[in-house]
């Protein structure tokens, strides 16, 4: 191989290698991670805060700092390590075509006794006077992010 393929190969290898260093990491401006998952194979319970019947769920604690308490997984499905982006706590939820994943949202958080703030086809949005809880269609090709903060 010549000097000049050999450099050109070097390039692209170091490039690539740039490329995917930033995968991965950690949303937050500090580049630390946020508090880890508490996740909970235990369901919500028989009933919601507001007295109605709900169905079983998976949970995730979200810290104190942006309204404690718990959240509801899709069945089955593992949450990633949540990070802080723009102040508010999110974790990814992959494995669930986007529009099902947010169907989710839209009928467990409303069990819970969470109030509707904002719906779409892109994103379900509810509070429960505690904690705003927000699903998002995901970047990557299935799943939902949720994103949690205080309620204002």
């Amino acid at each position: 191989m010549s000097h000049r393929r050999r450099t050109g190969a070097l390039l692209a290898v170091a490039s690539s290698a740039l490329l995917l260093a930033g995968c991965g990491g950690s949303d937050d401006a500090d580049g630390a991670p946020a508090s880890p998952p508490a996740a909970s194979s235990s369901a919500v319970g028989s009933s919601g805060s507001s007295g109605t019947a709900t169905a079983d769920y998976d949970t995730i604690a979200v810290p104190d700092e942006f309204g404690g308490g718990t959240i509801p997984v899709p069945p089955g499905l593992t949450p990633g390590e949540p990070t802080v982006q723009d102040g508010k706590w999110k974790v990814e939820i992959d494995g669930i075509d986007k529009e099902q994943g947010i169907d989710f949202y839209r009928e467990a958080l409303p069990a819970l006794g969470y109030t509707t703030d904002v719906e779409n086809e892109l994103l379900y949005t509810a509070s429960d006077g505690t904690r705003t809880v927000t699903a998002t269609l995901s970047a990557g090709p299935d799943g939902v992010d949720v994103f949690v903060e205080p309620a204002s």
